[in-house]
């Protein structure tokens, strides 16, 4: 049973990203609608990151690239948002708890989650 688990994981993964296309989002590619929980986009503060915690020992290593290139996306968007959030004079790039397709730097929607600005940290 173990293993049929084990692969079921390795089918979802490949499934859902592949390199050149997007990570994995919070619901994969079965969301069963338009308005999804959590609006099927990336929370910065560990739900991304455990999407891919299997690649390595699954030998999937590959997909990581989307999560890299996504990366590398909100490192542009995220210097304006940091700038006008932060200072003109700010220095680097800041992402906030949550992004989606857009590469979405901002705050949140709500003032007690939308606010943490530590997801780029996360990220890295």
């Amino acid at each position: 049973m173990a293993a049929l688990y084990y692969n079921y994981g390795r089918y979802l993964l490949i499934s859902s990203t592949r390199p050149g296309s997007l990570p994995p989002n919070l619901q994969g590619l079965w969301a069963n609608g338009v308005q999804t929980p959590w609006n099927g986009d990336y929370h910065t503060n560990i739900n991304v990151q455990m999407n891919h915690w299997p690649l390595e020992q699954a030998g999937l290593s590959e997909l990581y690239q989307p999560l890299i290139s996504l990366v590398e996306r909100l490192t542009s968007s995220g210097e304006n948002t940091a700038r006008t959030f932060y200072g003109k004079e700010a220095k680097g790039w800041v992402q906030h708890m949550m992004t989606n397709v857009w590469n979405y730097t901002a705050p949140g929607e709500h003032p007690s989650w939308g606010a943490t600005n530590t997801g780029g940290a996360w990220l890295c």
